[in-house]
């Protein structure tokens, strides 16, 4: 399933067996991230790009650094480490009931989010937990969209 185009604000509801984005899903944990990764044109407004990508990646190098193959031996950001406050969130969280396909359902953390920021670092947070970030791919070894290049 490709990952939807996302248009702010949008309420997600986190799981144990994954997350829903409105009522669309069941979506691995990873799956934006690695979509933005990858270049997926995942919102409207992508203005924040290759700044957020670098501040994703920051975070998955110090939170992240157990999930191998995807991180190099790099020396961790001990700043970040011990002052996550720093890249604080600011997006409101309750529980929730999430009906399932069989008409149960399952307890959820729902979010809303106003940032496309804000939604890639709790999803991003909640992959690494679950121990699925994104990661470099075995065939082609690219793991997401380079910097652009300034025309001369």
């Amino acid at each position: 399933m490709n990952f939807p185009k996302l248009a702010f604000p949008i309420t997600v509801d986190f799981c144990s067996v994954g997350y829903w984005i409105e009522n669309q899903g069941p979506f691995k944990y990873g799956a934006a991230v690695t979509a933005f990764f990858i270049d997926g044109d995942i919102t409207e407004a992508a203005n924040e790009g290759i700044s957020l990508l670098r501040d994703l990646e920051r975070q998955l190098q110090t939170f992240g650094s157990h999930l191998k193959p995807y991180m190099k031996e790099r020396e961790m950001d001990a700043m970040l480490f011990l002052q996550p406050e720093k890249q604080a969130v600011a997006c409101p969280m309750c529980f929730a009931f999430h009906p399932i396909e069989d008409g149960t359902g399952v307890m959820a953390e729902r979010y809303v989010f106003s940032s496309l920021r804000d939604f890639l670092y709790v999803e991003l947070g909640k992959a690494i937990e679950h121990g699925n970030a994104p990661r470099q791919c075995r065939l082609c070894r690219r793991r997401r969209r380079e910097t652009p290049r300034l025309k001369k």
